[in-house]
């Protein structure tokens, strides 16, 4: 669940020289902190359906996972 929010927000993301170069096509003073600030309402949006499924499967009483 954290992984699926925050991998949009890492500079560690395997797309980020990609959506860099397309963002600096179209706004060339477009940078690293640019495209991270914008991706932030995006992780937010995210992670809150991520977390009102995590909080309903729990109140269900459903295993989180095998075992």
């Amino acid at each position: 669940m954290g992984d699926a929010v925050t991998n949009i927000l890492t500079p560690l993301l395997p797309y980020l020289p990609i959506v860099l170069v397309t963002a600096r096509r179209y706004h060339a003073e477009a940078g690293l902190g640019t495209i991270l600030a914008r991706q932030v309402p995006f992780a937010i949006a995210f992670g809150v359906p991520w977390t009102l499924l995590l909080l309903g499967w729990v109140a269900a009483g459903w295993s989180l996972g095998p075992g």
